[in-house]
């Protein structure tokens, strides 16, 4: 594989397969990913997946999306 990495203090990176892509710049952010379960904390979490965002802040989540938006639940609570 290839490992290519720049840090003036810690970084820990392991993959057995696959491909990483991975960059911190000032802020503390912890990424981890086991058994298909990805736990993310940090200021602030984007994903995008193509014209598609969802944005989580400690205050805030933000659906941008240009189709449809469907929440499922047994119990939905909105409000």
């Amino acid at each position: 594989g290839e490992i290519s990495s720049e840090a003036k203090k810690n970084i820990k990176l392991k993959s057995t397969e696959g491909k990483i892509t991975f960059e911190a710049e000032k802020d503390d952010i912890t990424l981890k990913s086991t058994n298909g379960k990805i736990f993310a904390k940090a200021k602030e979490v984007t994903l995008n997946v193509g014209n598609t965002t969802l944005k989580i802040t400690d205050n805030s989540v933000t659906i941008n999306c240009n189709n449809k938006v469907k929440i499922n639940g047994k119990n939905v609570q909105l409000g």
